[in-house]
């Protein structure tokens, strides 16, 4: 899904619907937030190549984007970079580790050196575009944050997410056979951990994603 925001209003597509605006028509948006969803980012469906046309068309104008999970992927595979499987499902809460990068992109935030928040995929990024600095990582996820330039901003991780939502995705992926027990078994455990740093956490991503998006 991408939201599009024209000073302040914004406009939701259902990408995977094939609810894609022209390059015109979005052309007079300021910014748009790529979310996450089910699909590879490298993948040859339709509707994911056009995506990945429209990443490359807010590039080339210069709107700013944020891309989050699957809108992570999406720029990263879009702008030249690689996307492919995770060595195995990305999910639950994890810490991530800010580089010193992430302080000279975010200046204005209070970044401590590490934080907690909650993750779902099963592919990510291993190579990153021309241009892009890693601003934070995680020991299955070496690049849980990307920037390129003012412009583009991409985070693994879900900052909107709660744990609730985490554990009603892994209850569906069981059903679905899409995980395994055990895979369910320490995607829930890591919350005895994190739970309440993903807690303490919570504001401090959103508020990363906000400030991106209202430069």
């Amino acid at each position: 899904m991408a939201i599009i925001a024209q000073k302040h209003q914004p406009y939701i597509c259902a990408l995977r619907q094939g609810e894609l605006p022209t390059a015109d028509e979005l052309a007079p948006f300021d910014a748009i937030l790529f979310t996450g969803g089910a699909g590879d980012a490298f993948s040859d469906e339709p509707w994911v190549v056009q995506a990945r046309e429209l990443v490359r068309s807010a590039h080339a104008r210069k709107q700013r984007m944020l891309g989050v999970c699957f809108g992570h992927q999406l720029i990263a595979q879009a702008l030249g970079g690689r996307v492919d499987r995770a060595p195995a499902w990305g999910s639950g809460a994890t810490t991530i580790t800010f580089d010193e990068e992430a302080r000279e992109v975010l200046p204005n935030m209070q970044l401590p050196p590490t934080a907690a928040i909650h993750v779902s995929h099963r592919d990510q990024v291993h190579e990153l575009p021309e241009g892009a600095k890693v601003l934070a990582s995680a020991e299955q996820c070496p690049i849980a944050m990307f920037s390129i330039g003012d412009q583009v901003l991409c985070i693994q991780g879900h900052p909107e997410f709660n744990e609730r939502t985490v554990r009603s995705i892994v209850d569906a992926k069981l059903q679905r056979n899409m995980m395994t027990a055990q895979e369910a078994e320490v995607s829930n455990k890591s919350y005895q951990q994190l739970g309440d740093q993903c807690q303490q956490d919570y504001a401090l991503l959103q508020g990363i994603c906000a400030q991106h998006l209202r430069k």
